[in-house]
């Protein structure tokens, strides 16, 4: 007498295809995962194309994620105004230039 002859195999059957069922389930996860990872890697691939002196024109904000453009730019590409025209304020535009400087490491040939 084996083990599989204690239960009923319409227990056994629905253990299997649970068992399926979920392995399913994760294989499926697994691959979003991935995707996404991949989506991820090539979004950084392309932000790091970009040079730090263009990161801030209006074409680039999808990709930088911004909800807004920024209005005027001074000569080296840092943002003077925001979206609305109002001027933005010295610790505002300090936090773009450091945003400037990250890029340009991640732009700078290796």
């Amino acid at each position: 007498m084996s083990a599989y002859d204690c239960f009923p195999h319409q227990v056994l059957k629905a253990e299997m295809e649970r068992r399926a069922a979920a392995a399913a389930k994760a294989a499926e996860e697994k691959a979003a995962k991935a995707a996404a990872k991949a989506a991820g890697a090539a979004r950084e691939a392309a932000r790091t194309a970009i040079p730090p002196s263009d990161m801030f024109k209006p074409e680039y904000d999808a990709l930088f994620e911004r909800p807004a453009p920024f209005g005027a730019l001074d000569a080296e590409g840092v943002p003077l105004e925001d979206a609305s025209g109002e001027p933005l304020s010295k610790s505002q535009r300090k936090k773009l230039i450091k945003e400037m400087e990250k890029q340009a490491k991640l732009n700078s040939p290796k």
